[in-house]
């Protein structure tokens, strides 16, 4: 199998890291105090209910984002933007969804129509297919997995394989869902080190935050280890191709050094000395 450069390599470390959880921010931000007053004040302006539910949204509050926003579900139609019913309706699946609210994420991903943005049409399909796994609907997971992945750039449709690959764990649809990553790579030895590589990574972050999460405390030192382990050979290769790029780079520098003394001396005129 091909090996990675530096670039594919920090380009699958960024998916594996864009689909972690981020950690809730520890105290409200003051954007989430300011939008809190102000709604505090007018409790009825969906303006300011959809202003706090982002904040909280920002901060990973996500208990705090369903039920702010929660309050503007049945008034979409207030908004007389199309692009703003999308955005607060995709906010509020979310926030059902990170808080394990899975089948009302679903009853409101299906009142979600599907955008006419491609961009959009994306976004939906990445969050319906989390949401469909996490409900334990496989084949409705694997059905938007496929339009999130189907036609895009191998690069986008690793991000959505990033994303959704633990939801589709649980659901029992990862193989089938892998398979079509594999036949969307068709081949092409690139594709497929860039999918073993992201394998590798999230394998070993899923471990290590297991064991973290599940014994309240840093993960031992064995695990960590083990971590370090089955990262080392990716680790050794980026910094053997740093090193090449470096040898590489003085002996460059060497080359034109010299060419530089030689016209150097070429330029000086040999001194006579007379008696």
């Amino acid at each position: 199998m091909e090996t990675l450069d530096n670039k594919d390599f920090a380009s699958v470390e960024s998916h594996v890291k864009a689909a972690e959880k981020f950690a809730a921010a520890p105290s409200r931000t003051n954007s989430a105090q300011v939008a809190k007053v102000a709604l505090e004040q007018d409790p009825f302006n969906l303006d300011l209910i959809e202003d706090l539910g982002q904040c909280y949204a920002e901060a990973s509050h996500w208990t705090q984002a369903r039920n702010v926003m929660l309050r503007g579900r049945h008034r979409l139609k207030e908004f007389h933007s199309e692009d703003r019913r999308f955005n607060f309706s995709m906010r509020i699946c979310e926030a059902q969804y990170q808080c394990k609210h899975f089948k009302d994420a679903v009853a409101v991903l299906e009142e979600i129509n599907e955008p006419s943005d491609p961009g959009s049409a994306l976004a939906r399909a990445q969050l319906a297919c989390r949401v469909y796994a996490a409900a334990k609907q496989k084949q409705r997971a694997l059905k938007e997995f496929h339009r999130a992945v189907d036609g895009r750039e191998f690069d986008v449709a690793l991000r959505t394989w990033c994303l959704a690959r633990l939801d589709l764990q649980a659901a029992g649809a990862l193989e089938t869902a892998k398979s079509m990553m594999e036949r969307l790579a068709d081949g092409d030895e690139r594709f497929l080190a860039q999918l073993g590589t992201l394998e590798d990574l999230v394998t070993a972050e899923n471990e290590t935050s297991k064991t973290a999460a599940e014994s309240g405390r840093s993960a031992p030192l064995w695990r960590k280890l083990r971590t370090w382990w089955a990262t080392l050979p990716l680790r050794l290769q980026r910094l053997s191709r740093r090193a090449d790029g470096s040898m590489r780079q003085c002996w460059r520098a060497l080359s034109k050094l010299g060419g530089s003394v030689g016209q150097l001396c070429k330029s000086i005129s040999p001194v006579k000395f007379s008696r």
